[in-house]
């Protein structure tokens, strides 16, 4: 371990370390990572998508529109692929976290995360992201032969149809449990409504897109946003993306959001906001079904409580609305 951080020439020396691990073998899609002595994070390098000097460029430059605490490298090895940053200390923002706030810290930190977001979200033109940080759009991923097809919903819909079909053909014992009765009408929805909104140019732009309860981190004494983390899964999206599992800590929590974040825009509505990222909830819920009921044996946890994030979505403003539409549309 000492001889991978010395790639670094951080001159730290290793007293203790500690790895983080989940049944894929480490805690991030790219990289493996450790805690250094109890005061640093260490990532090392583990796919070829891992990039930790694109995510310095970016988190420099975020630093200059929004007053919050990213991981800062503050040694990185020549050839980029083991980075080190003092750790960034604080709560993270759990549904326990944010029941314990009060209505004016609530609002706080909605005005926080819209202002992370909007900061994030207007870094760049689309032009400079796929020139400047190589990440590129899906459409241009295309013409540079990275993949054959734009991805199309309508697949993941053929897939799902499928599964659910190979998966009510087992035994009770080893069936995947999906929603109630209901899901019929559910999926359906879901595809419906994000068909719809899942090409609009309007709302692309360079996004987080890791935006999990334990990447954000909230300073336990102000109770006031401190910083993420986790840059690594960027990418060109629709900017609804980043606060879609805001949802499951509290309902209204994303509804704030995006009247903070419409609030600085001249041309965006935050209801249309919302029910944008409610479609895009309800696939990505979706989407993860369909992937426990192809791998069963590699779901952690967090993949198992899926039909129960699926039961709440059917909760929402976009799900009611689509519903409404859908079943005039059948009549």
């Amino acid at each position: 371990m000492q001889e991978v951080l010395d790639k670094t020439n951080s001159g730290i020396q290793i007293d203790s370390f500690k790895g983080f691990w989940n049944p894929t073998g480490c805690n991030a899609d790219n990289f493996y990572q450790f805690e250094i002595n109890g005061t640093h994070m260490l990532r090392v390098a583990r796919t070829d998508k891992a990039n930790i000097p694109r995510e310095k460029e970016v988190i420099d430059q975020l630093h200059k529109k929004v007053s919050l605490s990213f991981p800062d490298y503050i040694h990185i090895s020549e050839d980029g692929t083991v980075g080190i940053y003092e750790n960034l200390d604080g709560d993270s923002l759990t549904k326990e976290k944010y029941a314990s706030l009060s209505d004016s810290q609530k609002e706080k930190l909605a005005r926080d995360l819209a202002s992370l977001f909007y900061g994030l979200h207007n870094l760049y033109t689309l032009e400079e992201v796929e020139k400047n940080l190589g990440i590129l759009d899906e459409s241009t991923q295309v013409l540079k032969g990275v993949h054959k097809r734009v991805p199309d919903p309508s697949e993941t819909e053929q897939e799902l149809e499928k599964l659910i079909v190979e998966n009510a053909k087992k035994s009770p014992e080893d069936q995947i449990k999906i929603p109630d009765h209901q899901f019929n009408e559910l999926r359906k929805v879901v595809f419906a409504g994000y068909k719809k909104i899942y090409k609009d140019p309007k709302y692309k732009s360079l996004v987080h897109n890791d935006v999990y309860n334990q990447n954000i981190i909230i300073d336990p004494e102000t109770n006031r946003l401190r910083g993420i983390l986790e840059f690594e899964n960027m990418a060109i999206g629709d900017i609804c993306r980043d606060p879609r599992f805001f949802y499951a800590i509290d309902r209204d929590l994303p509804n704030k959001v995006y009247e903070n974040y419409a609030l600085k825009t001249e041309d965006m509505d935050a209801q249309e906001l919302q029910l944008r990222s409610d479609y895009h909830l309800g696939f990505k819920e979706i989407s993860n079904l369909v992937k426990i009921l192809k791998t069963p044996e590699v779901a952690i946890d967090e993949d198992l409580e899926v039909p129960s994030r699926l039961d709440q979505f059917m909760k929402t403003e976009a799900y009611q609305k689509t519903l409404t539409d859908y079943q005039k549309s059948a009549d």
